[in-house]
């Protein structure tokens, strides 16, 4: 399993173990994670599942893809370390990853 940390307002911390091998949004929804919504499913079409990952491990997480950059560029809510959490499968070279969830989702 491996650690995954949501941040809410940077200061409420909630985490979870999550098996590698699934996204975070499937890991996020599994554990009943708030304001993570995943409307579409994972088909990276809806926003609703949108996180900032943590400037110190943006880096270290897998670029997004041509699609989510798209996606991302609509959000009005996007900063450079934005992401849609259901592009990012869980390895576990991401114990301890933090992410931060915005107010507000889609």
């Amino acid at each position: 399993m491996v650690q995954l940390n949501f941040m809410y307002d940077g200061e409420t911390r909630i985490t979870v173990d999550a098996p590698p091998g699934i996204s975070i949004m499937r890991a996020a929804l599994d554990a009943g994670i708030p304001r993570i919504i995943g409307t579409c499913g994972g088909n990276a079409t809806c926003l609703t599942c949108h996180c900032y990952v943590d400037n110190a491990w943006f880096s270290k997480v897998a670029p997004p893809d041509a699609h989510e950059k798209t996606m991302l560029d609509v959000l009005l809510s996007s900063l450079p370390n934005s992401r849609l959490t259901c592009q990012i499968n869980i390895t576990e070279a991401y114990e301890g990853l933090t992410l931060e969830v915005p107010d507000f989702q889609g």
